[in-house]
């Protein structure tokens, strides 16, 4: 994963973000390495939930790699056989084929860590190290990097630089602290790839009023167009976590009443198609949504990928409306195809510059 214009979304270990990888064909996921993080579901016993993500992994496949962080169980204290549920999790998926590229977290206990590295070595898999950002402070960069490593050459690991929400920050004050922050300190290090990540959505849609268009302006990507311009020496690989919040919340869970909404990525933005409640007004309502985003300059075309094949046959057949579900896998994958889309553009464009 040493190309700049690769991408890694951070995904949850959910249905829909697996059906949206898995849409993917096989020339497009070439270009793609998810980041999974493991969530938790408070309604399942563990190693059915467990075992239910193991069989969402054939939608992606074998012959790409994938990341997993488990540091959302890092503190669970039940086992599954005797095992740690990822280090259960990993042996399945590296037992059936898959290319686990497992992470550790610094946010994590040391007692994890250290059982996801051994894990890692008896393996023989490759690993990832992630770090997040706290505040705009760069002096722990250093020590926290350091302590988290441990014995484990950069050489050989992937570096997830992850600045987690980037909702109301200031694009230059977020420039120059990355700015700084890879040259002082993360570049010192020899790392196989350097990823940079951060979310711009918002945790829900609460705050926006229903039956309007709400837009928000993507700050990771425009960071990282940032960075190049101001000439970082090197580019880091562009990661997101599509049109989800970095911290995990169980969105179906009990006594939530979701909105019938469209979260579609355009350019350096993010429209919000916001409905109402779907309790009290259905998944109809999507009909209608669906129609006004078709009709919008937004709208980038039934050709675009299945997801808007998805959105053009709601808004004029109006035969089936989808769920929840089914629309989180129509806006993750539109928004993984903006991504690899601009990626590209931007790989020629900087080729164009340097000849």
């Amino acid at each position: 994963m040493t190309d700049s214009f690769h991408y890694v979304p951070i995904l949850k270990s959910k249905k829909a973000e697996f059906q949206s990888i898995g849409s993917l064909v096989p020339v497009l996921k070439s270009g793609v390495t998810p980041l999974i993080d493991i969530v938790p579901d408070s309604k399942e016993k563990l190693q059915q939930h467990i075992n239910k993500i193991i069989g969402y992994f054939k939608l992606w496949g074998t012959a790409q790699p994938i990341i997993i962080d488990g540091y959302m169980f890092a503190e669970c204290t039940e086992t599954i056989n005797g095992l740690h549920p990822i280090v259960y999790l990993l042996r399945e998926l590296n037992g059936a084929g898959y290319r686990c590229i497992p992470v550790i977290n610094a946010g994590a206990a040391v007692k994890f860590n250290n059982l996801i590295v051994l894990e890692a070595e008896n393996l023989e898999l490759e690993m990832g190290l992630r770090i997040n950002r706290s505040g705009f402070d760069t002096a722990q960069l250093n020590q926290v990097i350091n302590a988290t490593l441990n014995h484990l050459a950069p050489e050989n690991i992937d570096l997830i630089f992850d600045l987690r929400s980037l909702i109301d920050t200031n694009l230059n004050d977020l420039a120059h602290y990355c700015l700084r922050a890879l040259e002082d300190i993360i570049l010192r290090f020899d790392w196989r790839s350097v990823i940079l990540s951060g979310g711009s959505f918002p945790a829900d849609l609460v705050a926006f009023s229903p039956d309007q268009v709400h837009i928000i302006r993507r700050q990771n990507w425009l960071l990282w167009n940032e960075l190049i311009r101001r000439g970082v020496s090197r580019i880091p690989t562009y990661s997101d976590y599509a049109i989800t919040h970095p911290v995990f919340t169980e969105f179906d869970s009990p006594g939530m009443n979701a909105s019938a909404s469209i979260r579609y990525t355009y350019e350096d933005s993010y429209y919000i198609y916001r409905g109402r409640g779907t309790r009290q007004h259905g998944f109809r309502q999507f009909f209608d949504i669906a129609e006004a985003l078709v009709n919008s300059p937004q709208y980038y075309g039934i050709d675009h990928c299945e997801g808007d094949k998805f959105i053009h046959k709601c808004a004029t057949q109006k035969r089936k409306p989808g769920n929840l579900t089914s629309w989180r896998w129509v806006g993750i994958l539109h928004h993984i195809m903006v991504v690899l889309n601009q990626l590209a553009e931007a790989k020629r464009s900087l080729s164009a510059e340097r000849t």
